[in-house]
C-alpha cells in the first residue's frame, strides 16, 4: 500500500515538489493551497484525515507565525514526518520540532524559478540538503527522496542547512553588491567599466575564480527576503553593506548613463555564463 504525501503550499516550490512525487509512483500525494485555481487544475481526491509525510513549501516571513502555521497542519494531519522546504531563519526547524510530535527535518531548494517544469529539472539536477533533529528523521527523508528521485546530502543539523541556504542566495547578492561598488568607483575616477569587465572576463576564462557579474538592482524574491529572514536571528555588518548598498542602487538606476552601462555589462554577462555552460558541457560530454 503506497504511503500518502501532502505538500503544503503549491507555488513556484510546492507545485513542482508535487509532480516530482507523483510522477513517480510511490506514493499518494495530495495539496493544500489558498490559490482555489490551482487546487481545482490537480484534481486531487479527498485528502486523508492522516498522512505520512507532509512537505512545506509556504513562505517565511516571520519565524514565530511560521511555526505557529505549520503546527497547525501538523496537528491536523498528524504526519510521521515533517519535510521543511521553505527558507527559514536558523533554529526554526528546532522551535517547531517541539511543538510537532513527529519526525521533522529541514531540506531547503536549490534552483531558478523560471517554470513549473525547470524547477522539476533543478530540484532533481542538484543535490538537495538535509538537515535533521534526529538520526531517524534523516533516514526517513532521504528514503523518501531516494525513491522519487532527487539526490541528497545529510548535514550534521537543521541548524545548518537553514543558514547554508541564505548564505547560498546571499553570495549571489555579495557578488552584485561587488559590482555595484566596482561600477561607482569607475564612474567616479572616469574609468571605462565596460573595458574592465570584459577584461575580468577574459582572465576569469583562465583563473576560473573570479566569474563576472551585473551591477543592477538585486530584485526578485529570494536575496534581499533570505538576509531579512538572517537578521532576525543576528546582526552582520556584510549584511548590512549589502542592504545600503541595494537601497543606493536604486537611486543611482534613475540616471539614465547608469541604466545604460548596467544594461551593457548585463549582455556582457549573459554571453560570459553561456560560454561558461558551453565548456561545461563539453566536460560532461
Amino acid at each position: 500500500m503506497r504511503e500518502n504525501v501532502l505538500v503544503i503550499g503549491l507555488g513556484e516550490v510546492g507545485l513542482p515538489i508535487y509532480k516530482i512525487i507523483e510522477e513517480s509512483r510511490r506514493y499518494l500525494v495530495y495539496g493544500i493551497d489558498l490559490n482555489e485555481d490551482v487546487m481545482r487544475d490537480l484534481n486531487q481526491g479527498k485528502i486523508p484525515k492522516r498522512v505520512d509525510i507532509m512537505h512545506i513549501c509556504i513562505p517565511c516571513f516571520n519565524a514565530e507565525k511560521f511555526v505557529n502555521v505549520v503546527s497547525k497542519y501538523a496537528k491536523k494531519y498528524k504526519p510521521y514526518l515533517i519535510i521543511v522546504n521553505s527558507t527559514v531563519p536558523p533554529q526554526t526547524t528546532k522551535q517547531l520540532s517541539k511543538k510537532c510530535p513527529c519526525g521533522i527535518v529541514h531540506s531547503p531548494v536549490f534552483g531558478t524559478h523560471k517554470s513549473e517544469s525547470y524547477m522539476k529539472f533543478e530540484i532533481k539536477r542538484w543535490i538537495k540538503l538535509i538537515g535533521g533533529i534526529d538520526e531517524e528523521s534523516l533516514e526517513m527523508a532521504r528514503e523518501h527522496f531516494r525513491k522519487v528521485g532527487i539526490k541528497t546530502r545529510i548535514v550534521k543539523s537543521s541548524a545548518e542547512s537553514e543558514l547554508f541556504k541564505i548564505m547560498e542566495t546571499t553570495y549571489a547578492g555579495w557578488m552584485i553588491v561587488f559590482f555595484q561598488e566596482f561600477h561607482r568607483l569607475a564612474r567616479y575616477l572616469n574609468v571605462d567599466f565596460i573595458e574592465l569587465i570584459k577584461v575580468l572576463g577574459e582572465l576569469n576564462d583562465v583563473k576560473l575564480h573570479k566569474p563576472i557579474w551585473y551591477p543592477d538592482v538585486i530584485g526578485g524574491h529570494c536575496i534581499m527576503q533570505n538576509i531579512d529572514l538572517l537578521k532576525q536571528r543576528c546582526s552582520s555588518e556584510l549584511l548590512n553593506f549589502i542592504l545600503r548598498s541595494n537601497a543606493k542602487r536604486k537611486r543611482e538606476i534613475k540616471n539614465g548613463e547608469v541604466a545604460d552601462e548596467i544594461e551593457k555589462v548585463r549582455v556582457l554577462f549573459n554571453k560570459y555564463w553561456e560560454r561558461l555552460w558551453s565548456k561545461w558541457e563539453e566536460k560532461r560530454e
